[in-house]
């Protein structure tokens, strides 16, 4: 039931408020930045993952990257726990990707 926003019993038509548009698609702005913040964020996971495969190659001494090595070698300490939690991120959100994914294109 719609309600006359001026005093009761003075109400024309031009004191109605506009009819409200429902936009039921699941392809809005919403969904489709939620989708693309998504496989951002994968991607990057993704990168992290092969950055701490590069770092845990074993160097020569005198090589470059034998000093990067020993600059993240805290980093390199914890790289079970790491390569583990990027993987549970990277398939959580390969998995949310799948589902919007299908979901936009069962819409259309």
């Amino acid at each position: 039931m719609r309600r006359c926003i001026a005093t009761p019993g003075d109400c024309n038509e031009s004191m109605w408020p506009a009819q409200i548009v429902a936009d039921p698609d699941i392809a809005g702005i919403g969904a489709i930045s939620s989708f693309v913040a998504t496989s951002s964020l994968c991607v990057l996971a993704a990168l992290c993952w092969d950055l701490i495969h590069w770092l845990v190659r074993p160097r020569s001494e005198g090589d470059y990257e034998h000093k990067i090595q020993r600059f993240f070698s805290p980093l390199i300490a914890k790289e079970a726990l790491i390569k583990k939690v990027l993987k549970r991120v990277i398939l959580g959100f390969a998995d949310q990707q799948l589902v919007t994914g299908l979901a936009i294109l069962i819409q259309y």
